[in-house]
């Protein structure tokens, strides 16, 4: 289970995301192909709405950050798709990156690290795509008054498009 999951899609959690940015395009000389970049940064918080908090030994989790993806599929400006049938878009390649934004420490550091170990995309429901993109970072944290307040994300993402039998019910 993961320390913490950061929605932007979700109303209490929206506020949480700072300078959110997006594109989206058509792949040249595709018909199904599109390719979607995103990026800004996200204030981490527990449940309890905590920062992420060091340990005197490295204290090591991972935070899901689930970035919208409505505003850069809003440039691909899609055509409505058939009677009865909705759009779907299956992660084909993606490209993840993150970077501390803000760091923070209640007194002396000792030996303090902060870092990024892993960092990733879950490919998820292809028709969840089209609302917002699953992304994990595995976050270090070795100072026992060490605290980690802020995350920058990137994602860039190519995804083939589909029509599907639109849910009834």
């Amino acid at each position: 289970m993961a320390w913490a999951d950061i929605d932007q899609s979700q109303s209490s959690q929206s506020r949480l995301f700072y300078n959110p940015h997006w594109m989206g395009w058509r792949m040249p000389n595709s018909n199904d192909l599109v390719n979607v970049t995103l990026s800004g940064t996200v204030e981490l918080q527990d449940r309890q709405r905590t920062p992420f908090k060091g340990a005197p030994d490295w204290h090591r989790e991972t935070v899901n950050v689930h970035p919208s993806t409505v505003n850069a599929f809003k440039m691909i400006n899609l055509p409505q798709p058939a009677s009865g049938r909705a759009w779907r878009a299956s992660l084909v390649a993606w490209v993840v990156d993150g970077s501390l934004a803000a760091i923070g420490n209640d007194g002396p550091a000792n030996n303090a690290g902060w870092g990024i170990d892993r960092c990733g995309a879950t490919p998820g429901d292809p028709s969840d795509v089209f609302q917002k993109i699953l992304l994990y970072y595995d976050l270090a944290c070795r100072d026992a008054d060490g605290w980690i307040y802020r995350l920058n994300y990137y994602v860039n993402f190519i995804a083939r498009l589909s029509q599907y039998p639109r849910p009834t019910g």
